[in-house]
């Protein structure tokens, strides 16, 4: 049986209506130390925080430092590069923004 992913995510119950998020390229969990981690912009995401923190307390997660957040949350949340939310579509220009952020990748320039 697959179970369905999770990511964490640090919300609380005080959150406010909605939580924006920017996130980097996945990585291995591993210390930084002695290294460089960019600033990059890999995705944004915007959560109805109310609703999520109804659904996860329905769960019996508990938030407040990393609550395990499904994947089919994070998607239906994703506003760039992909337009899946209903509560904000990005622009073209907003999203041409965004892109300067991108992580670099190994393919040629």
């Amino acid at each position: 049986m697959n179970e369905e992913p999770y990511r964490p995510l640090r919300i609380r119950p005080a959150a406010g209506t909605n939580r924006e998020l920017f996130t980097g390229p996945a990585s291995a969990a591993a210390s930084s130390r002695g290294g460089t981690r960019p600033w990059t912009i890999a995705a944004v995401y915007l959560f109805d925080a109310q609703r999520l923190l109804d659904e996860l307390r329905a769960r019996g997660v508990r938030t407040g430092t990393a609550a395990s957040v499904r994947a089919a949350h994070w998607e239906a949340a994703e506003i760039f590069p992909r337009a899946n939310s209903e509560l904000l579509t990005v622009e073209p220009e907003q999203a041409r923004l965004l892109r300067l952020f991108a992580p670099p990748t190994d393919g040629p320039r």
